[in-house]
């Protein structure tokens, strides 16, 4: 799946339509729809908007990960995880990550 479809999915995931999204980036819709299509693609600050407001990482969006943020947040909450139990592992991640990096150089 490349960018314009993972885009258009997490969009869809969030329930915004193109209008809104454009809306919130300071954007024309047809950028947006563009980017779905995938005839352009946004500059990194766009990007970084983007997965923002659409609550999920740029490496999803960018075919790196196949972990859409906003669908693990989805599934952790209707299994009854708490936001602070989500914070405990999101920081566990990170040290676990810093460390790797660390140890690779």
């Amino acid at each position: 799946m490349g960018f314009g479809a993972r885009l258009q999915k997490a969009r869809k995931d969030k329930n915004i339509s193109q209008e809104e999204l454009a809306k919130q980036l300071g954007i024309a819709r047809s950028s947006v729809a563009n980017y779905e299509t995938d005839r352009n693609f946004p500059t990194t600050d766009i990007l970084d908007k983007i997965s923002k407001i659409l609550d999920c990482s740029t490496d999803y969006l960018l075919g790196i990960s196949d972990k859409n943020f906003f669908r693990v947040m989805q599934t952790a909450k209707e299994k009854g995880y708490t936001p602070e139990d989500l914070e405990l592992a999101m920081n566990f991640i990170d040290r676990a990550r810093k460390r790797d990096n660390k140890d690779e150089n």
